[in-house]
């Protein structure tokens, strides 16, 4: 989203300033007063909005194609991304904007994404992020996010072409490279784990994020055990999951009434849901329908269990 990648900007202008600024025998006290009195100085000054003409990153042109976009502007927008492209060639950020307007065909945008990452794959491994110190910790560090935002694009994408076996395996590596998974992808994972009725790999999942209480692992959990036939740990899976999600009750009521339209709208308007809300049971399920879909007496199932 812009936004997010407006302040991810901003963090890495910071980061540059104390990599130019400071020197390893720095005190902590002395590394915070020099970047406060750089946060004042930026802060007192009144910065000129950028122009083409000043941009000097892909970022800074990025701000501008965005800015268009927003006007209605698509041409100029894609105009400025693809300059913006010119100058960082690697940057994926840019590479998944003009994707996603460039790309009229499904399979084609597939394998764009494909080449990108590798691409990026190449550039990153150069560049000596693949190393044993940054795996597992790639969203700590600002030049690998783009590689897993695309990443988990891919994972989407294939999971919508229905492989469900390379989706695993791209989302598994995802959470490899990034352990605390701030993207979330452990939800598609499980639903993942769900469609392909993979209980041990969905069971370790959730051991993985234990200190996690999460309706969104649940649900799917839920559904894998009673397409399973496992009626004693699906139910198990479901009282848990009424426990961490008070409004499950409501979620069930409102997918077997076909009451789901509106709110979902509500929730993309805002940008985001509530966790631990009928909010959260809801995207899990707008985007994973195919896997509930696959079990249609599933909610039926859920509502019997419930005594509703």
């Amino acid at each position: 989203m812009p936004g997010n990648r407006r302040m991810e900007k901003g963090m890495k202008e910071i980061h540059k300033f104390l990599a130019e600024h400071t020197t390893e025998d720095m005190s902590m006290d002395e590394i915070n007063a020099l970047l406060n009195e750089h946060l004042k100085e930026m802060n007192a000054g009144v910065a000129e909005p950028a122009t083409e003409e000043t941009a000097e990153t892909a970022d800074d042109l990025m701000d501008l194609a965005e800015d268009a976009l927003e006007d209605g502007n698509e041409q100029e927008a894609l105009r400025l991304a693809r300059k913006a492209l010119k100058l960082e060639p690697d940057n994926l950020d840019v590479e998944w904007f003009l994707i996603q307007r460039e790309e009229k065909e499904p399979e084609g945008m597939l394998k764009r994404i494909r080449m990108a990452l590798e691409r990026g794959k190449a550039s990153l491994e150069e560049q000596g992020f693949f190393d044993e110190d940054s795996i597992g910790e790639f969203w700590q560090i600002f030049e690998t996010r783009p590689y897993l935002r695309l990443k988990d694009q891919y994972v989407v994408s294939l999971a919508e072409f229905g492989m469900l076996r390379m989706a695993v395996r791209e989302a598994e590596e995802i959470i490899r490279l990034n352990t605390q998974d701030n993207l979330g992808v452990r939800f598609t994972l499980m639903h993942l784990y769900a469609a392909l009725e993979d209980a041990k790999s969905a069971e370790d999942l959730l051991k993985q994020y234990s200190e996690h209480d999460e309706g969104q692992m649940m649900l799917p959990l839920t559904l894998l055990y009673y397409k399973l036939g496992d009626t004693d740990k699906a139910e198990k899976a479901l009282r848990r999951l009424t426990r961490i999600n008070k409004e499950t009750r409501q979620f069930i009521r409102d997918v077997r009434s076909d009451n789901l339209d509106r709110k979902l709208e509500t929730i993309r308007n805002r940008g985001g849901y509530s966790p631990f809300t009928e909010e959260e049971l809801i995207m899990a399920y707008s985007e994973n329908e195919d896997v509930y879909h696959s079990a249609p007496l599933f909610f039926r199932w859920l509502s019997r269990t419930l005594k509703m």
